[in-house]
């Protein structure tokens, strides 16, 4: 159990601050999500990069397996046994994604938001909003913002 939450540990660090995934075109990309709080209602959410498992390679992959799992086999014939039901998602009507993705850009702007992060006519970058704390880097802040700003920012985000 330790070693799976050294592994998380390892997972998350490299891959806390991934961005949002774009097209061939540099359109940013995003997906549809049935969330349990709104009955099936309809919302756009944005797709991230793929994770990297740079963590993985050299000595701490070979010493998991050596150490941790002799034998992996048994445990992947038991993964294979379990029985995965549908998604919830399944049961839902799913509207056309471009219309999905139309109302989500939409109620950001007018609630006065941008997809980005932007700078104020002052000068001062503004913080995300509270769900996009910690997509951003530290250093992203730091151009800009006064020290005590600076360190507000560190403390709500997940780049330390």
């Amino acid at each position: 159990m330790l070693c799976r939450l050294h592994l998380a540990a390892l997972h998350y660090n490299e891959n806390a601050n991934r961005g949002q995934a774009t097209t061939s075109t540099g359109d940013p990309l995003y997906k549809r999500s049935f969330p349990k709080f709104r009955k099936g209602e309809c919302r756009a959410r944005p797709v991230k990069t793929d994770a990297t498992f740079m963590y993985c390679t050299g000595y701490l992959m070979d010493m998991i397996m050596e150490k941790v799992f002799v034998d992996p086999s048994s445990y992947a014939d038991e993964i294979l046994k379990i029985n995965i039901p549908p998604d919830l998602s399944s049961q839902y009507e799913h509207p056309d994604k471009e219309e999905v993705i139309a109302s989500y850009v939409s109620s950001i702007q007018s609630r006065g938001g941008s997809l980005k992060p932007y700078i104020s006519s002052m000068g001062v970058r503004k913080l995300p909003s509270r769900h996009m704390r910690g997509s951003l880097p530290v250093s992203f802040y730091q151009g800009s913002l006064s020290t005590s700003s600076q360190n507000f920012c560190r403390l709500n985000t997940c780049n330390d």
